[in-house]
């Protein structure tokens, strides 16, 4: 008995390093990088004649220069957005709003309708895109480069020319510029419904020279991430190439300099926790891509960025590029369909269900079916709760009645203790000998908990990463199942008039009725023979009060309604055995 208590114990205690190590190490440096994002921004970004080496491919040694910003005066987003409005193509389907500046092509204004940055019900929508003059610039481009120095190429300053001044499903744009050697330049853009852009490029060579041309595509962010070494999700520069997930965070990025890789097919971007900017590269097409941060006095800019091959164009002809970009919320059935009807490699792999994917991801769309249904998820987590007691009832009524034996047996198994208490050989062997002479197996008790430790992770990593849980409401004051508790019993759950915010103070009510439900399904429990054991579980309701204080709501009712259905099991199963 004793060594099946030590192995219960040994593997809670490996739960509770793990949820430790994730509360106390990493969700305070998440708390700092969110408290750390600041307001900076970039003065107008030279893009230098790239260096280019055609060979069965392209290999670009381009560099991304930034004027000195030390004395440059920031616009807010509005200011930036607002000085140059008449050269701007709005922009509306629905799900985005904002619009593509003229100077440059580029994109720099997207919000995301129907997202908002708070639960306020006067919060603004979601800004994903901002200008580069203003305090935290955010932008997408698209350009052309060539190895022939004497090649006039559109740049960061060219002035496009537009067709329409209105970007939406059902009318797509045409933006063009003729250089002075009368070479044509066009971008044609279209949206879906959704979240994906449609870029056309084309090159008419007009003049009487050959010319070589390459096709490059830029997602650039400035952004402050001091502290940041997030745990739990990847957030930075990501890429599927050649089939495979690159993911390099931003700190690796900053310390270990640019990270280049070549493929022949893939998307390259960079994530946030619930959102995604991505560019895929024409697919007829190799390209080389790159993550790079540099810094300037007052920015730190980190890049996601890919040239094509270069080709040649000889006079009077024509030559094409088609790329695509998504820019807005990871929302799973999106990326799903985006990656079979499109062709997308791994692009569902934007949400970070880590290293047991083939768990995780089933999980989640068994939430949502239970969503769909029960209109809440909240519910849908009760609903789930109950489907696995469910599956796992066999096991748990054996489990049970083991226990409630065992029970039976406290009496016996103290005696034996008391009679060969200088002896612990020879008090084990007849324990065992007590459990084999009636048909218990010690262990049983154990494996429920153990089988629900997937089911566990797997819940907690759904609630942090999915966006569907973002801002999902339960019932009362739970209006968020993605975030903790609201509420705190040192300010009496809201009664008085003070927040609490904090690890050891933020204690709310639902982590308050996990702990009694655990108290009480102890109760219910034979006690560990081991003193020290005993004191051990007793007190392991409390400190799991603490450390789950800080989870996410929807792991918490989760847990405490699993608790629910075990006392429930467990009281008729000891009722039945006396």
């Amino acid at each position: 008995m004793q060594e099946n208590r030590n192995t219960l114990v040994a593997i809670t205690l490996s739960i509770l390093v793990l949820i430790l190590w994730t509360v106390f190490y990493e969700k305070p440096k998440i708390e700092a990088y969110q408290r750390q994002q600041i307001a900076e921004q970039e003065q107008e970004v030279k893009l230098k004649k790239s260096q280019i080496k055609s060979s069965k491919g392209v290999i670009s040694n381009k560099k991304v220069t930034s004027i000195s910003d030390k004395n440059q005066k920031f616009l807010s987003r509005d200011e930036a957005i607002g000085k140059n409005i008449k050269k701007r193509i709005t922009i509306n389907n629905g799900h985005l709003k904002g619009s593509i500046a003229l100077r440059g092509a580029r994109f720099d204004d997207l919000e995301l309708i129907g997202y908002k940055e708070t639960l306020d019900k006067n919060s603004e929508d979601v800004k994903l895109l901002s200008p580069i003059d203003s305090l935290d610039h955010y932008f997408i481009d698209f350009h052309f480069l060539s190895s022939k120095y004497d090649l006039e190429l559109p740049n960061s300053k060219t002035l496009w020319q537009s067709n329409s001044n209105s970007l939406t499903p059902e009318s797509p744009v045409t933006l063009s510029w003729t250089n002075n050697n009368n070479i044509l330049f066009q971008i044609k853009i279209s949206i879906d419904q959704d979240y994906m852009f449609d870029i056309e490029k084309l090159v008419k060579n007009n003049s009487a020279k050959d010319i070589s041309i390459a096709s490059f595509g830029r997602v650039s962010r400035n952004l402050k991430v001091e502290g940041m070494n997030n745990f739990i999700l990847h957030e930075g520069p990501i890429a599927v190439s050649n089939k495979l997930l690159d993911e390099v965070p931003y700190s690796d990025l900053k310390d270990d300099g640019d990270h280049e890789f070549n493929s022949n097919s893939g998307w390259l971007g960079i994530t946030d926790k619930y959102w995604l900017t991505a560019m895929i590269p024409d697919y007829n097409l190799s390209f080389t891509g790159k993550f790079s941060y540099h810094k300037t006095a007052k920015k730190e800019i980190y890049n996601s960025e890919f040239i094509t091959d270069e080709f040649e164009v000889i006079s009077g002809d024509v030559i094409t590029f088609d790329h695509h970009f998504f820019a807005g919320a990871k929302v799973l059935s999106l990326l799903d369909s985006y990656k079979e009807e499109m062709g997308i490699d791994s692009f569902d792999k934007a949400v970070d269900f880590g290293w047991y994917y083939f768990l995780t991801k089933p999980f989640f769309f068994i939430l949502t079916i239970f969503n769909d249904i029960l209109k809440n998820y909240g519910l849908a987590i009760l609903a789930i709760t109950l489907l696995v007691k469910l599956a796992m009832f066999p096991l748990a009524h054996k489990s049970f009645t083991a226990i409630g034996r065992m029970k039976k047996f406290q009496p016996r198994i103290m005696e034996i203790r008391e009679r060969n208490k200088d002896n612990k050989v020879e008090t084990n062997r007849q324990i065992m000998e007590l459990y084999k002479r009636e048909g218990v197996n010690p262990a049983a008790g154990c494996l429920p908990m153990i089988i629900q430790i997937p089911v566990f992770f797997s819940l907690y990593k759904v609630l942090f990463v999915t966006i569907d849980m973002r801002h999902a409401p339960f019932y009362g004051w739970i209006n968020d199942l993605s975030v903790a508790d609201p509420t705190s019993i040192f300010n009496l759950f809201g009664l008085l008039p003070f927040s609490v915010d904090g690890f050891f103070l933020q204690i709310g009510i639902w982590p308050i009725l996990m702990g009694l439900t655990m108290v009480l399904q102890q109760k219910l429990s034979p006690a560990p023979g081991d003193p020290l054991q005993a004191k051990m579980m007793k007190f392991l309701p409390f400190i799991l009060i603490f450390v789950f204080a800080t989870f996410p709501a929807g792991l918490l009712i989760y847990w405490t309604f699993s608790n629910v259905l075990s006392i429930m099991q467990q009281y008729y199963i000891t009722k039945k055995l006396n």
